[in-house]
């Protein structure tokens, strides 16, 4: 079955959210002592792909929005858009162009390490981790996908204090056992939980997504900063912030260069009140010409 549907009647969204909750109810539900503790791998696997790729959570989001382009059947006739933008809230939304994500997607790639639907040499990032580098600014992620469409094909959050409410309910002894758990912070309430492994379905989107879904754009990343998370992630809303616009400064001429898929990257700081804009100056309208690697690079 395909999940993501076509989305002209909202029967393909509906077969997602089905195929996600009963993915996530089995999940939750523990029978054996294995069960928390193959759970509990998955959490300590999060955290060390955090700690591994600390600092290029922005940029393995651009490298799948590229992946999404190479993938996508318009890529053999343009290059596509990207846009970056800090809005109140705090959050940070990265949207752009390409290829739907789908439900199958999130449960068998996101849900677990070193899991793709990319083969490898295909395409960068073909590890799986890009996505899970988010979860050094959030454990809260939303992704929301195939925009254009009627009804989003994809439209989830992950939260793991709603998970590990959850998880206790569906396993009265899951505290006990994991208490006998070596290497989990004792300190961390949710840190035997892993964030990506429970993902839920969003009725109503944002009204920065139905911006950018209006706007053109495939797939939006929002990372909202929690104040529930300040202290597993070290950052209260100031430092999130500076941390934020940190890794939008890394997002330079030579990366978009280097990626070798865009039309144009905005990033905007709408709580600064700053634009800027990327723009390559291409020798081929499409990505899919060697002479295209002399190109400027424009920066306005």
């Amino acid at each position: 079955m395909d999940h993501r549907g076509d989305g002209s009647d909202g029967t393909g969204a509906l077969d997602a959210r089905r195929y996600l909750s009963e993915q996530v109810a089995e999940r939750i539900e523990h029978r054996t002592s294995e069960d928390v503790r193959t759970t509990c791998s998955f959490a300590r696997a999060e955290r060390l792909l955090e700690r591994e790729y600390h600092g290029r959570f922005l940029i393995e989001l651009l490298q799948n929005a590229a992946d999404a382009w190479r993938a996508d059947s318009r890529s053999t006739q343009a290059r596509s858009r990207v846009a970056i933008s800090v809005a109140e809230g705090p959050a940070l939304l990265v949207a752009n162009q390409g290829v739907p994500l789908t439900a199958e997607v999130v449960i068998s790639a996101l849900g677990h390490i070193g899991a793709t639907t990319k083969a490898e040499g295909e395409a960068i990032g073909h590890k799986g981790i890009g996505f899970k580098s988010v979860l050094e600014m959030t454990l809260v992620p939303e992704l929301y996908s195939g925009l254009r469409e009627h009804t989003p094909a994809l439209a989830v959050a992950f939260d793991p204090v709603r998970s590990l409410e959850e998880i206790r309910a569906a396993t009265p002894w899951w505290d006990e056992e994991v208490a006998q758990i070596a290497g989990l912070d004792a300190e961390d309430p949710v840190a035997a939980v892993p964030v990506l492994r429970y993902p839920r379905w969003i009725d109503e989107l944002p009204r920065a997504v139905e911006a950018f879904a209006a706007d053109g754009y495939d797939t939006v990343v929002r990372l909202p900063f929690d104040a529930r998370s300040v202290g597993r992630l070290g950052l209260d809303e100031s430092a999130w912030l500076d941390q934020v616009r940190e890794a939008m400064a890394r997002v330079t001429d030579e990366i978009v260069l280097l990626l070798g898929t865009f039309a144009e990257v905005t990033l905007t700081d709408e709580i600064a009140g700053e634009q800027l804009q990327i723009v390559p100056r291409w020798s081929s309208p499409t990505p899919h010409d060697p002479d295209s690697s002399g190109s400027e690079l424009v920066t306005i």
